[in-house]
């Protein structure tokens, strides 16, 4: 079962580049986008897809040096998720060869 952020996540991706001329799916652009800048995250996925949010808003500084440091931070967040991933993979299956060779 899918997470109401982890919805909030695809229908946001999925909507990011739409027309804002559509007041039903801009409603639900916007719903999506509170509940994922509302959510505490859980993991390096959830803080990426947070960030994404976060670059698409910004308008912040006429040198582009904060939209530079949240690139860096998603670039950062999602390297951590991959270590993560594979971390998990290789002890898992780590132990299944511990299992197999007894």
């Amino acid at each position: 079962m899918q997470s109401s952020f982890k919805k909030s996540v695809i229908v946001w991706r999925r909507l990011v580049d739409m027309s804002k001329d559509d007041s039903r799916l801009w409603s639900l652009f916007e719903k999506s986008e509170i509940d994922i800048l509302s959510h505490h995250p859980t993991s390096p996925e959830d803080a990426v897809a947070m960030l994404e949010v976060l670059i698409d808003q910004s308008d912040g500084r006429s040198d582009g040096r904060d939209l530079y440091a949240l690139k860096s931070l998603k670039k950062f967040m999602e390297h951590l998720n991959h270590i993560g991933l594979v971390a998990s993979r290789s002890s898992s299956q780590g132990a299944r060869m511990t299992v197999g060779s007894a």
